[in-house]
């Protein structure tokens, strides 16, 4: 054996049991010869992490063989996925190992990694418009990959997917629902029916009418501007003479939630208009409208002179190719997920994935978590401008971003 690392794991925190630098304290993973030594990792019932182990030397007729003792468990082969050529496996093998409390084992895919374990079915993903994107490029992808499960996405927002949730979860009446709910940060009142997640940290952009021309805010700014406090642009330095527009979400939303708990620190003021461009009463002097979803939001303030509302950085970005809007920088702190990750921009929040209790380990919706964690989700989840909580890299921040929840 080369060298041994953890991929994979059912929650971030279980990385900082398993170091791949050791300290005489904690000694992580230890590969000498042909063995691996782990510390001890306390696992809740369905936790579960796998090991990567690189393999060399010239290969042999044998195929490999892995052998161990576990606590309370005992060790199987996996025999899913057939067996390339001996001289791959001598140039280079994978073991992965899953580890889990009631039936700890130890499994082995000769191929590579990808496709991971499939499970047939039908599974609804409802929940947040800002993370829809990646919803819907993981089900293809999942799809594509196990041809027996289906995938569809129902995105209504983050208040009204944890909602949908709930009302199947009691319908089952026991069972559990095949539904996953993605939520802008911790949602569900407190139900403990719900079971939470961490999934990513999403970053998000407060974006204006090209016609603005501003490309810099500062908190107090927005926060002025959201209270009614200012309502022609010309009362910032710079800004044009237009009345503001100020494009929202509405109070089931996540992103809302987000906006008003990091930027604003305070609930935004109520609605005045139906269409974002008047007032619906005379006595009204700030124009705010509402709408259902990150799209309808950034087309909009798109189409909308004077108008500022806030997405998901992505989906924001895309649409600032068509020229019609920018982003604006905080506090000169350009929205980024490395800003994130070093903690420097503000406008960010942990996205969280909610089953209706624990999903069995071999249902779709498990191995649909599984699968967002592994190589092709965290790759989805990354292209589309959110940090993955499962990339070591990010196992930090995520914490620091969840005070350990």
């Amino acid at each position: 054996m080369r060298d041994v690392a953890v991929t994979e794991p059912s929650h971030p925190d279980l990385l900082r049991h398993l170091p791949q630098r050791g300290t005489p304290e904690n000694p992580g993973l230890v590969c000498a010869g042909n063995e691996i030594s782990l510390p001890r990792v306390p696992l809740n019932k369905g936790d579960h992490f796998k090991l990567l182990v690189l393999l060399t030397g010239a290969g042999t007729d044998k195929p490999p063989h892995v052998g161990g003792r576990i606590k309370e468990g005992r060790i199987r082969n996996n025999e899913k996925f057939r067996r390339p050529s001996n001289r791959m496996l001598g140039l280079i093998g994978s073991l992965l190992a899953m580890l889990m409390l009631q039936s700890f084992g130890m499994r082995v895919w000769r191929d590579d990694p990808l496709p991971r374990g499939c499970a047939e079915g039908n599974l609804t993903i409802v929940g947040s418009t800002a993370f829809k994107p990646v919803a819907q490029d993981a089900g293809t992808a999942y799809q594509g990959d196990c041809r027996d499960a289906h995938v569809t996405v129902e995105a209504q927002g983050s208040g009204r997917g944890t909602k949908t949730l709930i009302d199947v979860g009691e319908a089952a009446k026991g069972g559990f629902p095949s539904y996953l709910a993605f939520s802008d940060g911790p949602e569900g009142d407190g139900n403990p029916k719900l079971k939470e997640h961490l999934v990513a940290l999403s970053v998000f952009s407060v974006v204006v009418n090209k016609d603005v021309r501003m490309t810099d805010l500062s908190l107090e700014d927005v926060r002025a501007l959201y209270s009614g406090r200012i309502t022609n642009w010309n009362q910032l330095p710079g800004g044009p003479d237009l009345p503001v527009r100020l494009v929202s979400r509405d109070a089931k939303s996540g992103t809302r939630g987000v906006f008003e708990s990091r930027v604003l620190e305070r609930n935004e003021i109520s609605r005045t208009s139906d269409n974002c461009k008047t007032p619906k009463f005379t006595g009204d002097t700030v124009v705010r409208c509402e709408l259902d979803s990150t799209g309808e939001v950034l087309k909009t303030v798109a189409n909308t002179p004077g108008a500022i509302g806030y997405a998901e950085l992505h989906s924001a970005e895309e649409s600032t190719q068509k020229g019609a809007l920018h982003l604006v920088a905080l506090d000169n702190r350009k929205p980024s997920i490395d800003a994130v990750r070093e903690r420097i921009y503000p406008f960010w929040e942990p996205e969280y994935a909610y089953t209706y209790t624990a999903p069995p380990a071999n249902s779709l919706t498990s191995k649909f978590l599984d699968y967002l964690a592994g190589d092709t989700g965290r790759n989805l989840i990354e292209k589309h401008g959110h940090l993955p909580c499962a990339a070591a890299e990010n196992q930090r921040a995520c914490q620091l971003a969840t005070g350990g929840r």
